[in-house]
């Protein structure tokens, strides 16, 4: 069956489907907005966590975010206090009626798997101007 639903709804909207079958009577569906893929609603507002190199959230610096409505952007200042939470104003659901859009909050994990940007551009530079007989 295939059903389309507005844009901004949120868990427990009633979804109505129309009669198809012999009693004639619609059916009313309650939402249930599940999480899925680091994204959790709540309300109209999204959740998520970003991985960051600790570097960065000790001695600030510009991060970008991939999230469901593309790269953002963000500055960070040196030595912010632990958790840190971002806010994208108008990222979370749509608004749809009386109710307002959401906002996006992202919480930066700090990871030491990724390298560092100096380390990065060494190792891709080592990876062009290295000689194949000198690689093996």
């Amino acid at each position: 069956m295939r059903v389309r639903l507005p844009f901004g709804i949120r868990t427990n909207d009633k979804v109505r489907l129309k009669a198809t079958g012999d009693n004639g009577s619609d059916l009313l569906l309650p939402v249930l907005i599940r999480p899925g893929d680091d994204l959790t609603v709540l309300g109209a507002d999204l959740f998520m966590d970003w991985k960051v190199p600790s570097r960065l959230i000790d001695d600030g610096g510009r991060i970008e975010i991939d999230t469901h409505a593309g790269p953002q952007h963000a500055w960070l200042v040196p030595d912010m206090q632990q958790p840190v939470r971002l806010c994208f104003k108008g990222l979370g659901l749509p608004g749809r009626s009386e109710r307002p859009a959401g906002d996006l909050f992202v919480r930066l994990v700090a990871s030491d798997e990724q390298p560092s940007a100096a380390a990065d551009m060494l190792k891709r530079f080592t990876q062009v101007w290295t000689p194949n007989p000198l690689a093996a």
